[in-house]
């Protein structure tokens, strides 16, 4: 019982390292602001489902804006023979380059200290 109790703190306390929020997400908003990116001056835009980062391969410009879905996954597509990379991510600011990899550090460090709590 205690081992449950302790598993539900640590997945709240993800929950809230993660920023996610009931009301929606907050999430860059840009055209033309490439890689590195400085989030420094950047607005930010109150977003219902998941920010979103855009990328052209060949011309390396990125946007970023809302996204539409729930989920976290990157996805390549090719329009008028320019290839893209579509980011979509579920937590605040997520659609920033090193903040999408530090979110996805602690979610697997998350689900490892829970499996170590369930056996």
């Amino acid at each position: 019982m205690a081992s449950h109790v302790i598993l539900l703190l640590s997945l709240v306390g993800m929950f809230d390292l993660l920023g996610i929020a009931v009301n929606g997400l907050e999430c860059y908003k840009c055209q033309n602001c490439n890689d590195p990116f400085k989030s420094s001056g950047i607005s930010t835009i109150a977003c219902h489902e998941s920010c979103l980062k855009t990328k052209g391969t060949k011309d390396g410009h990125a946007g970023r804006n809302c996204g539409v879905g729930k989920k976290d996954e990157c996805n390549k597509v090719t329009k008028d023979g320019v290839e893209y990379e579509i980011c979509t991510c579920t937590s605040d600011k997520c659609n920033g380059v090193s903040t999408m990899k530090i979110h996805q550090i602690l979610l697997i460090l998350t689900a490892f200290i829970a499996r170590k709590l369930m056996f």
